[in-house]
């Protein structure tokens, strides 16, 4: 149940056919999901303060998902049925948004103009990637110790400029990374991933 926009958990339960949209800002405390039928923001952000999870169509509307609130992990699931990719995604909680679950079998990919906002919290992709599908340089904004991709962060690229990689192990804040790219020149490449090995680091400190 929920009024004013603001929901403990929502689910969208409907015919294949049916749609349910949007018409303000919507805030889920807890988890969110499309277990069957249409759900399309229509414009207005969302922000999720548990799971997120995709089992049949969801629609961004060109606008933000926020991963939200409390430190518990969240997980981010798009399972096998399911249908749509966000457009811009803000990460703005404590702990962490797991995309490691059995049931995930997608990467979590941005629109062609969206944004990918790390302000707070961690990525854990696990085999799979965040993918901003955009090629501009500020496709992905901010990053620190504490928020960046623990994983697999993959970025689509123009012909020149400079791309940041914000990347680490979480919750091991000392294990951040800034990776800087700077292409001066058109080459053979469309997309780039930057990842993080703990391994890799300790040999080299070791070195």
């Amino acid at each position: 149940s929920g009024s004013n926009g603001q929901f403990f958990n929502l689910t969208a339960l409907n015919t294949s056919a049916s749609l349910v949209e949007q018409n303000a800002a919507t805030t889920v405390t807890r988890n969110f999901r499309v277990q069957d039928g249409r759900y399309d923001c229509n414009g207005f952000a969302l922000n999720v303060g548990g799971d997120f999870r995709n089992d049949d169509e969801f629609i961004h509307g060109n606008n933000t998902v926020a991963f939200i609130t409390g430190t518990s992990p969240a997980y981010f699931i798009k399972s096998a049925t399911g249908v749509g990719n966000f457009h811009s995604v803000t990460m703005n909680k404590a702990g962490i948004v797991d995309m490691t679950d059995a049931a995930n079998v997608s990467d979590m990919i941005l629109s062609p103009t969206g944004i990918l906002n790390l302000n707070n919290g961690w990525i854990v992709t696990g085999a799979r990637n965040v993918f901003t599908d955009n090629p501009n340089t500020n496709a992905v904004i901010n990053g620190s110790v504490n928020s960046f991709v623990s994983g697999n962060l993959r970025r689509d690229i123009n012909a020149s400029g400079s791309y940041f990689f914000p990347i680490g192990y979480a919750p091991n804040t000392s294990s951040y990374r800034l990776a800087n790219t700077i292409f001066a020149s058109a080459g053979d490449y469309t997309q780039l991933t930057a990842f993080y090995t703990p391994a890799l680091d300790a040999a080299i400190t070791a070195a």
